[in-house]
């Protein structure tokens, strides 16, 4: 008993030892709370002590943001190799973005993130609130947005067993958090809220990463809501609120998109320009398959449902013999979706970005680059206008006995038929609702 009571005391001791905290506001850092004055070179020392400490061998090791005054205002920040380390913001902690571009580096076309971090393992980021001047900055005039090299908020890349929690970012100048080539992240209980009619202030992206869990999300802002980029594999997108922005994306003006096993459910899109949305340019290469949208409702979404083939400049650039027909779509599920124009349940939030239902489904496909399995699964629909689907040779249409009622197109010209198939199943049959019959487009497809 004794030994067990001298072993449990040292390690008890050597755990005390071990605990580091580096307080930015530490007069060897200096970092001031005034909310005027530029702590980036104080943080900045803070980050490169902790590096070093955690080179030595040190563990059990924090940075840390204290409660603040009137906040803390610097400009941009970079970290790298913080291995088993905590990076705290203390409840009350504010961060505010420069509002200067005067001494901001550029990297490419824009200046360098705000916040930026890389190269770490066993990280957690949590809680502080973030404010980012984008008015300052031009988000929410075009011209001047695009005259200006607006940072981003944060962007994170080579991380392993990363975690963000508890961070709230508001009125961001461009993108709010960009995480690349990373693996085992979790993100949670995180907030972007920034105006709605807002230039390019995209939320929050994956690209290049795997093992992801995002949950417990709100989301507000100007252009792509939630994105996942090429590489990603296994990612779950879950519990959520977002307002505004462009939906929930695949792709971009990319020459190579390359995702799989990706599920994005039990999330509430309201006022929004695009709910779900693939998006690929007649160069881009690669595929997309195994993705599941579920348990999605949707409020004054514009467009529902959308996979685009033709985005972006090349798509008018380029000869119709010279586009790609290697992009492959492959077994991507719309499971419980119920979206409706707002006029007609009445919970819409605002005027935001969205508006009445242009088309439940809108899927531009092309033969270069035809939609191929796509599966529908209690998908309901409340609104006047037809859908749209070009190039579809998917389930979609198979399971819609009279293609005239969704407005569907049956897809390519079958073969001659053989012998008649058994009857379908009753599980297969649409049934035509009251709404349809009152002149609502009521579209329930189930496979």
């Amino acid at each position: 008993m004794l030994f067990c009571k001298a072993v449990l005391s040292l390690l008890l001791a050597q755990n005390v030892d071990a605990k580091k905290v580096f307080n930015i506001k530490d007069p060897m850092f200096g970092a001031v709370d005034d909310g005027k004055t530029d702590s980036a070179q104080a943080i900045q020392r803070a980050f490169d002590a902790t590096k070093e400490y955690v080179q030595q061998g040190g563990t059990d090791v924090s940075v840390l943001f204290p409660k603040t005054h009137k906040g803390f205002y610097f400009g941009p920040v970079q970290f790298d190799g913080l291995h088993n380390v905590v990076i705290e913001f203390e409840k009350g902690a504010q961060m505010q973005l420069l509002r200067s571009d005067k001494h901001w580096p550029v990297g490419g076309e824009h200046h360098i993130p705000w916040i930026q971090g890389s190269n770490s393992a066993n990280l957690t980021i949590q809680g502080g609130d973030f404010y980012g001047n984008g008015d300052w900055w031009g988000n929410l005039d075009k011209k001047k947005a695009h005259k200006m090299k607006r940072p981003r908020m944060m962007q994170f890349g080579h991380m392993t067993h990363f975690t963000v929690r508890d961070m709230t970012l508001h009125n961001a100048p461009t993108g709010h958090i960009s995480v690349k080539d990373s693996e085992w992240v979790e993100i949670s209980h995180l907030r972007l809220d920034t105006p709605i009619a807002t230039a390019n202030t995209d939320g929050l992206g994956f690209d290049g990463c795997h093992h992801v869990w995002a949950h417990d999300l709100f989301v507000q802002n100007g252009d792509d809501s939630i994105q996942a980029g090429g590489g990603s594999s296994d990612l779950l997108i879950e519990k959520g609120t977002i307002i505004g922005g462009h939906g929930l994306n695949f792709g971009g003006a990319t020459s190579n998109l390359e995702v799989q096993d990706v599920i994005w459910r039990h999330l509430t899109l309201t006022d929004m320009h695009r709910g779900t949305r693939i998006k690929i340019t007649p160069k881009t290469t690669g595929f997309i398959k195994n993705i599941t949208y579920e348990n999605l409702t949707m409020t004054r979404v514009e467009y529902p449902m959308g996979i685009q083939t033709d985005y972006g400049e090349d798509s008018l650039e380029e000869s119709v013999h010279s586009r790609s027909s290697k992009y492959i779509f492959g077994d991507i599920k719309w499971k419980n979706i119920h979206a409706v124009d707002g006029s007609h349940d009445g919970y819409a939030v605002g005027n935001g970005g969205g508006g009445p239902i242009r088309n439940p489904g809108q899927l531009n496909c092309t033969e270069h680059a035809p939609c191929k399995d796509l599966h529908f699964t209690n998908v309901t629909i409340i609104t006047h206008t037809p859908w749209v689907c070009k190039e579809c040779a998917c389930s979609a249409s198979k399971t819609v006995p009279d293609a005239s009622i969704c407005h569907l197109s049956p897809g390519p010209t079958p073969p001659s038929p053989g012998p008649s198939p058994p009857s379908p199943s009753p599980g297969r049959r649409r049934r035509k609702t009251d709404a349809e019959t009152h002149g609502v487009q009521h579209a329930e497809f189930v496979v």
